[in-house]
């Protein structure tokens, strides 16, 4: 049985509380996780914490700035630790520069997997630790 229909997804038991749109056949609508929009919100913090906010921008830019590691290596590597940080921003925003530092399709297909790879052994080696 297929629960999605039309962008709209089944929460089964759950029912719409007061302002959920309901879709056809009572299933509620999907809700957009995350909007690039939502980024112009961290404007704010440069308001509310100027210094910091500096700071952090200046690190950001020194990271990526010249050096040994060619830019579309750097921005690679930040692809990397967005995907197993799972940030859509991030994944979204260092995927693009990559592309326009030079980054093949192919480099960021292989990254992606390499990141599940490791995301997943890092796991299952540290949940080994515990002695139950």
């Amino acid at each position: 049985m297929n629960l999605a229909v039309d962008n709209c997804i089944a929460l089964p038991g759950v029912r719409a509380s007061n302002g959920t749109a309901r879709g056809r056949e009572g299933f509620i609508k999907e809700i957009k996780m995350y909007d690039m929009k939502n980024l112009t919100k961290i404007k704010k913090l440069d308001k509310l914490a100027p210094e910091a906010f500096k700071g952090f921008v200046a690190f950001d830019e020194a990271a990526f700035k010249g050096g040994v590691i060619p830019l579309k290596y750097k921005e690679l590597m930040a692809v990397a630790v967005a995907l197993t940080t799972q940030r859509p921003y991030c994944i979204e925003i260092h995927a693009a520069k990559a592309r326009k530092a030079g980054l093949a399709e192919q480099e960021l297909a292989e990254t992606t997997f390499i990141a599940a790879a490791r995301s997943r052994t890092a796991r299952t080696r540290w949940s080994s630790e515990p002695d139950f």
